[in-house]
């Protein structure tokens, strides 16, 4: 337990006279801790958690719990399995408790990503793709929902679709950056949907979790 003059986050001791400790982490944790609950909605809301999830009943109040599956809160996952199983809700809290931790979070569905993609193809679009796709690339934390919901062309997802997967996987791969996945297809079915470089990564990268239940 930290006593008075130690950062309530990380431990470490502070400066005589100092309340808070500096790391932007900790001040991001202490932030969210001390936050009404309607600014945690809000926050949970801007870094793409649906307002369904985070008004729903079954969230506690601080919106932030452990997720109750077998996978460690620095590691990536990929959770597969059919309608209902409770995906979405896993990647809603890793977003939240993220966010309690002090860390950066974004959670985007995988349909909705590559529309925001071809939206910077446009004359008159605000932002580059680059951009873009760094922004996703750069977060602390990213949950990518509903793999496998795009365009197929004979049984796989477009060309683009698979570029633009590999291309950010492999980034945040490469800086170690804890990355979540969800999705309908079995593992031994994404090499086939995808090709074998994203079905690598993700195994390499993530933890399978299968659910089975219905929530």
């Amino acid at each position: 337990m930290s006593s008075e003059n130690q950062c309530k986050v990380c431990g470490q001791k502070l400066p005589t006279g100092s309340r808070a400790c500096r790391r932007l982490r900790c001040r991001r944790s202490l932030a969210w801790d001390y936050a009404e609950s309607e600014d945690r909605i809000r926050l949970a809301n801007e870094a793409g958690v649906g307002m369904h999830f985070v008004r729903n009943s079954r969230l506690p109040s601080r919106l932030s719990f452990a997720v109750p599956l077998a996978i460690p809160a620095d590691r990536s996952g990929y959770f597969c399995g059919p309608v209902g199983t409770g995906k979405t809700w896993a990647l809603c809290c890793i977003v939240c408790d993220s966010m309690a931790a002090g860390l950066t979070a974004r959670m985007v569905n995988w349909a909705w990503l590559q529309a925001e993609i071809r939206s910077t193809y446009q004359p008159a679009a605000r932002e580059t793709e680059f951009g873009l796709l760094r922004r996703y690339a750069e977060v602390d934390v990213l949950c990518i929902d509903d793999l496998g919901c795009g365009k197929e062309v004979d049984g796989r997802e477009s060309e683009a679709a698979r570029v633009l997967l590999y291309t950010l996987l492999d980034k945040r791969y490469a800086e170690a950056r804890r990355t979540c996945l969800s999705g309908n297809l079995p593992p031994d079915e994404l090499e086939r949907r995808y090709d074998a470089r994203i079905a690598r990564r993700i195994r390499e990268m993530c933890q399978i979790i299968v659910l089975k239940d219905q929530l």
